[in-house]
């Protein structure tokens, strides 16, 4: 029973690492999708119908967005049941620690910034040309 226990741990810690690589697979998508339908926006001349649109973007993106999502958690949500898993498990010692350290590594993946840039680069460059277009629509008005 105990290392079935230990083998769940370690199976949901590398299902946590999947749940972000997709869900950051799953923004490069949808930023291309972001892109497009920015471009989209700046093609509508009247500026009350183009603010219409740019808020329809937000929602659709969001909406798309959340229905890839499966675990709708937040990651830290995730990663403190993981954690009080590890806590409650009667794992001691050795085990415990290297349980610990393999959340601590998904943790250091998903906060570490350099890791996002790697992983999620369209996202953000279509994310930055629709915060600009955002603003600059806003300015118009």
């Amino acid at each position: 029973m105990q290392e079935k226990n230990n083998s769940d741990i370690m199976h949901k810690i590398k299902r946590y690492m999947i749940h972000i690589k997709r869900f950051r697979e799953s923004l490069n998508i949808e930023g291309v999708w972001i892109f497009l339908a920015t471009l989209g926006c700046w093609s509508v001349t009247n500026k009350y119908i183009q603010l219409y649109a740019m808020l329809t973007t937000v929602f659709i993106f969001s909406y798309r967005l959340k229905s890839k999502v499966k675990d709708m958690r937040p990651f830290s949500k995730i990663e403190n049941d993981i954690t009080e898993m590890i806590n409650t498990s009667s794992n001691e010692g050795e085990l415990k620690s290297k349980q610990l350290e393999a959340l601590d590594i998904a943790k250091k993946f998903r906060m570490s910034f350099k890791n996002a840039i790697k992983t999620s680069p369209i996202f953000i460059i279509c994310y930055i040309f629709f915060g600009v277009s955002l603003l600059h629509f806003m300015e118009v008005f």
